[in-house]
């Protein structure tokens, strides 16, 4: 993903098209969070517990521990402040990585629920690993 300073700090330009048209957005990171916010329009990033969420925490590798805890929680959508006071209170020891996983899977679940917009279900993009998900069909990563 090509770069730019903005206000002088380091940002990500994400570039999203189809042949009819293309917008850039310019986001603090590159991460999966980030492209699925470009995806929703800059809009607030909403996440969601179901079965797809586990799905993608099984492919991020993380535990049954944790997936057992979050199974105890509301399967439903949350605000993003909503879903961060969820995880501090139910799992306070979450790792940072491990923390990132979990809204990963949340976000992208709730994202392939998202009516507001047409759901990418294919991504093409250049060699940013971080985006793939494993066998999770969101992002298809080309090679250099």
């Amino acid at each position: 993903m090509p770069s730019a300073r903005v206000a002088g700090v380091d940002q990500t330009i994400n570039i999203l098209g189809n042949p009819f048209y293309t917008i850039y957005v310019t986001t603090a990171k590159k991460d999966r969070l980030s492209v699925l916010q470009a995806l929703e329009n800059g809009r607030e990033l909403e996440f969601l517990l179901n079965r797809f969420t586990y799905e993608l925490l099984s492919k991020f590798e993380v535990s049954q521990k944790w997936q057992k805890v979050l199974r105890q929680l509301p399967q439903k959508v949350f605000s993003s402040s909503e879903f961060q006071s969820l995880l501090e209170q139910h799992l306070p020891g979450l790792g940072p990585r491990l923390r990132t996983h979990i809204l990963e899977a949340a976000a992208i679940a709730r994202y392939q629920q998202s009516r507001e917009w047409p759901v990418v279900r294919t991504l093409v993009c250049d060699d940013a690993a971080q985006l793939l998900v494993p066998d999770g069909g969101l992002v298809v990563v080309l090679g250099p």
